[in-house]
């Protein structure tokens, strides 16, 4: 057993603190080696490895403003270019919004990551003809509208059917599911803070919320495995699976220390799995998304307008125009930030 999974039967073994602590000190230890990405580019490609440069500064930077650090490898053997963090994108001015990892999590299998810089960046929510559920209000555009494609980055998949389990959502200031006290929560404020959280409040959000997706309850919190999440009897609970089995395709977001949002899916995943791979990412508070093979996918496109799509998540279930027609599933939508505060198209 190699990988994820020897990591995995450590967790259950010997407690979520193991990996916790040797991941800090294998950040720390990285660190001070001064190890720092490279740069590639050229003027015939936009693919560019992000650089995390160190200076001496009487300040330290404020978390937002940094890049995600490198994603350890957890296998021996590694190549240099695992788990650095990509920008795919290549129309945006400034600091890269959206940027793409990798890992092996075992000789065949790699999990795929993708970090979202919340401070530049609207995450807008739509439902489909299909999901969340039945309903009588205006269901909007059920793609990506065509009045927020000059600012669109990426796409990728919601969470699970009403019909699965009562979960809230909230879009366009319409309640089409009411929120559920527990359950693990998107939010995107109106000042463009979002967030992954226990719910707390009442059946409809406040006024401050623009969007609110649930889904079940917290897969991490406090940037380690839900005793839930790594309990082996109650797997079921995170969704029924195809044929019954507990690994198989799994998504899930998060939010991480500096409050950006980070994604990440991968093939034969239980949903101990997840966890300890959104951990192993960075993540701080994890919601589970959609799982089984149709539904995991996360397209960027690397020109304006919605052009040049790129599966990030290398889904062969998925086709990367999904969410420019008319779509079953509710997703979201990253957006370039015009202003101060969050702006939808619809």
């Amino acid at each position: 057993m190699e990988g994820l999974q020897r990591i995995e039967k450590k967790h259950v073994r010997f407690g979520v603190v193991f990996l916790a602590a040797s991941c800090i000190l294998s950040m720390r230890a990285l660190e001070s080696a001064g190890a720092t990405d490279t740069t590639v580019g050229s003027t015939t490609t936009t693919t560019t490895l992000v650089t995390t440069t160190s200076t001496t500064t009487t300040t330290k930077p404020p978390l937002r403003s940094l890049m995600p650090e490198r994603v350890l490898p957890i296998l021996p053997g590694s190549p240099s270019s695992e788990g650095r963090w990509v920008s795919r994108i290549g129309w945006t001015k400034g600091l890269p919004m959206v940027l793409s990892s990798s890992y092996r999590i075992s000789a065949r299998q790699t999990f795929r990551a993708v970090w979202m810089r919340s401070s530049t960046i609207d995450v807008g929510l739509y439902p489909g003809t299909k999901g969340p559920g039945p309903s009588p209000f205006n269901r909007g555009p059920e793609m990506v509208p065509l009045a927020g494609r000059s600012r669109l980055l990426a796409t990728f998949n919601a969470a699970f059917y009403a019909r699965d389990g009562a979960a809230g959502f909230y879009a366009h200031r319409t309640l089409y599911e009411p929120m559920v006290r527990g359950l693990a929560t998107f939010i995107e404020r109106v000042n463009g803070t979002v967030d992954i959280i226990p719910w707390t409040g009442g059946p409809r959000p406040g006024p401050e919320i623009v969007n609110a997706r649930q889904n079940l309850t917290l897969l991490t919190a406090g940037g380690l495995p839900t005793p839930r999440a790594l309990n082996q009897h109650v797997w079921r609970y995170w969704g029924a699976t195809v044929h019954a089995v507990p690994a198989v395709w799994r998504s899930a977001l998060c939010v991480d220390e500096a409050g950006n949002l980070r994604y990440g899916a991968g093939p034969a995943l239980t949903a101990a799995g997840l966890a300890i791979a959104m951990t192993h990412i960075g993540c701080l508070r994890t919601m589970e998304l959609d799982i089984n093979a149709d539904w995991p996918i996360f397209v960027s496109y690397r020109l304006q307008g919605g052009r040049a799509p790129t599966m990030v998540i290398p889904n062969p279930n998925q086709w990367v125009n999904r969410h420019l027609t008319s779509t079953s599933r509710d997703f979201f939508a990253v957006y370039v930030r015009r202003g101060k505060d969050v702006s939808i198209p619809w």
